[in-house]
C-alpha cells in the first residue's frame, strides 16, 4: 500500500512538472510618451481563460507567470495624476464634467484654474462659466 501511494505522489509531481513546462508567462515595463516608468499600473491580461489582473512595481516592471499557450490581449490601467500646478488640465477637467451634467466638480475644476491662472488665457472665459454654474445651482441651505 505504501509504495503504491509512492508511485501515485511522483506521476502526481511529474503531472505538475509537464503542466509548468507547458505555460509561459509575459512580462514587460509600463512607461508615458516620455520613457518615465509608470508605477501601480493596473495590468490587465486577457486570454482563453479570462482576466488576470497584476499590478507593476516602482519601476512599471509587471510579470504574469503560468499561462497556457495562446494570444492574449495586456490593458493598462494607470490613474491620472495631475501636476497641480498644470492649471489647463483643471480647465480641460472642467468641461469634462460640464458634458457629464456635473456642476459642482466642474465649478470645483474651473475655480482650480482660476486659482493658478488668474490672468490666464480663458480666465475671461472661465470666470463666465463659474458665474453661470452658480446662478443654476440650487442655494445650500444653512
Amino acid at each position: 500500500m505504501l509504495a503504491s501511494f509512492a508511485i501515485l505522489l511522483c506521476s502526481s509531481a511529474l503531472g505538475l512538472a509537464q503542466d509548468i513546462a507547458t505555460k509561459g508567462g509575459i512580462s514587460g515595463r509600463v512607461t508615458d510618451s516620455a520613457g518615465a516608468a509608470i508605477a501601480n499600473a493596473k495590468v490587465t491580461i486577457t486570454g482563453q481563460a479570462g482576466d488576470r489582473t497584476v499590478t507593476a512595481n516602482a519601476e512599471g516592471e509587471f510579470e504574469m507567470q503560468n499561462l497556457i499557450p495562446g494570444a492574449y490581449k495586456v490593458k493598462v490601467e494607470q490613474a491620472l495624476r495631475i501636476k497641480p500646478d498644470y492649471a489647463e488640465v483643471y480647465l480641460l477637467a472642467g468641461n469634462l464634467f460640464l458634458k457629464t451634467r456635473n456642476a459642482a466638480n466642474a465649478l470645483q475644476m474651473f475655480e482650480e484654474y482660476l486659482r493658478l491662472e488668474p490672468k490666464g488665457n480663458y480666465a475671461a472665459q472661465t470666470r463666465e462659466m463659474v458665474e453661470k454654474i452658480r446662478k443654476a445651482m440650487p442655494e445650500k441651505k444653512q
